[in-house]
């Protein structure tokens, strides 16, 4: 019998586990590692003055149901691969039928679908063992403010949800909807640094 460790379990000191079979007949050991030993010490990581300076680069995080995630720097988006686009239909006959809770039900289901949770939890989880910062922020209006001048002159409710790119007519800023929204979520997250407010 072969052990494929892609964590590294031979470093830590295994507590209890159990074994367990997925639907494909694969079978997988889930163990206990004692937590302190799989996180990073509080003391590596960066200091804050790095991070608002820039000299330690950090990335804005924007989870949507077009992209599932667009970010501040040049990577490119992580397609949500039609977790949206198979209820479309299904939204299409409940938004003409008007019935608003089955539009909403099924808007939820989405957002579900699209694993924003499971994406939220190990990436947290990734960023303390790290030994990065990680900092969940209030995304209100990051769609609609200009990360180049922060005017809330971008695209607004419902009908303008189909908008994915638009240009700011104060500063002229041409802006991709996910991208730019990404920008203002790294500037919200600065933010929260620079007052000192931890999130867990």
């Amino acid at each position: 019998m072969s052990l494929w460790d892609s964590y590294g379990l031979g470093n830590f000191e295994l507590r209890a586990g159990n074994f367990s079979e997925d639907s494909r007949g694969r079978w997988y050991l889930n163990v206990c590692v004692p937590r302190a030993s799989t996180m990073a010490d509080e003391s590596h990581k960066p200091s804050i003055g790095s991070v608002l300076d820039r000299s330690v680069p950090s990335v804005g995080i924007d989870l949507g149901l077009k992209s599932f995630a667009a970010f501040s720097d040049d990577r490119p988006p992580i397609d949500a691969k039609g977790f949206y686009r198979d209820l479309q239909p299904a939204l299409a006959r409940a938004q003409r039928a008007r019935q608003p809770k089955r539009c909403r039900a099924i808007q939820a289901k989405s957002v579900l679908d699209a694993g924003w949770s499971a994406f939220r939890t190990m990436l947290q989880y990734k960023c303390a063992h790290a030994g990065v910062w990680f900092a969940e922020v209030d995304e209100a209006f990051s769609t609609q403010t200009c990360s180049v001048c922060n005017s809330r002159a971008g695209p607004k409710g419902r009908k303008d949800l189909g908008i994915r790119g638009w240009q700011c007519p104060v500063c002229g800023a041409i802006h991709d909807r996910d991208v730019n929204a990404a920008h203002n979520i790294l500037a919200a997250g600065h933010r929260r640094l620079a007052e000192g407010i931890r999130v867990p």
